[in-house]
């Protein structure tokens, strides 16, 4: 008996997959875009689970870079969303730092009030779409959905990993807390033995209410878990910054509402775009870049 057989092409990511045992953040930024496509192509598809799964990694990984990028914690759920918040309340801080008000305070705990929130509901979205994976619960159009809170989600990530300079105020314990937990210090911090207020102290003493933190990558640094991403003294004036322990060094009030690589240079990110046998069968509509998490109706690809 002869048995006939139908090859089917199927469609694989433009993006490459980076080298084996790669752990620099340009690799998992890199795998995080191909898992971009591989959401696409799933989705053509209408597999739903695959899909589900896709849009999770693309965000995971890209949590991981920026992680990498700063030499923080990131291996669990927990710290990933450590991580997502950490990077909301800078965008917030960053909008209210170039529109400052008479209570720049108060203007600051609003700000983080209407964004932090839209941030974090696309990362919960995604992490949503990785239990469907086990769950299969999900329509295709909720997974579509959720495509598109991630993909703005993703947009605003590849911005902050493509600044050379961020700034971030500590307003609250919440914020001391995540910063004890993404630099690696929650043992140390077990270790203080005392009341309440011994703990505050650590907490104070480490990362100071209201006081401004200043991380700048170093050009030309490699990443080896904790290069680029080290924060560094404000430099005197045509001196290179000298790295630093974020919670060792000293920190300054002023620094200047808009410094020099502030904003990105980075060339505004495209929608990644499926292979051409599958990119032709639908053209898929440009987003908005800013602060568009919510989904659109135009979610089915």
């Amino acid at each position: 008996m002869v048995r006939a057989y139908r090859t089917v092409r199927v469609a694989v990511p433009d993006i490459p997959l980076p080298e084996p045992g790669d752990e620099s953040w340009e690799a998992f930024a890199q795998l995080s875009e191909r898992f971009q496509e591989h959401t696409y192509l799933e989705l053509e598809k209408e597999n739903r689970l695959q899909a589900s799964e896709k849009v999770w990694a693309s965000v995971g990984y890209a949590l991981t870079a920026v992680a990498k990028q700063r030499g923080c914690q990131h291996d669990s759920y927990n710290l990933k969303a450590d991580i997502a918040r950490q990077i909301a309340t800078e965008l917030s801080d960053a909008a209210t730092s170039l529109n400052p008000s008479r209570d720049t305070r108060a203007q600051m705990e609003q700000e983080r009030k209407t964004f932090v929130p839209d941030f974090e509901r696309a990362f919960d979205r995604a992490f949503r779409l990785h239990q469907n994976f086990r769950t299969n619960n999900e329509q295709l159009h909720i997974i579509e959905e959720g495509k598109e809170m991630a993909d703005g989600f993703l947009d605003e990530l590849a911005e902050i990993r493509g600044r050379e300079y961020h700034q971030f105020t500590p307003i609250n314990g919440n914020d001391q807390a995540r910063l004890v937990r993404l630099n690696g210090l929650e043992k140390e911090f077990g270790k203080v033995k005392g009341n309440q207020k011994a703990r505050k102290a650590f907490l104070d003493t480490h990362f100071p209410l209201y006081k401004k933190i200043e991380w700048r990558r170093k050009p030309g640094d490699d990443d080896d878990g904790g290069g680029s991403g080290v924060p560094v003294d404000p430099s005197p004036p045509g001196g290179p910054p000298s790295p630093v322990d974020l919670h060792r060094r000293e920190r300054v009030t002023t620094i200047p509402v808009e410094p020099r690589g502030w904003k990105s240079r980075r060339p505004r990110r495209q929608e990644p775009k499926a292979p051409a046998a599958v990119a032709a069968q639908s053209a898929k509509p440009s987003r908005e870049r800013r602060r568009v998490i919510a989904p659109r109706p135009t979610a089915r690809r």
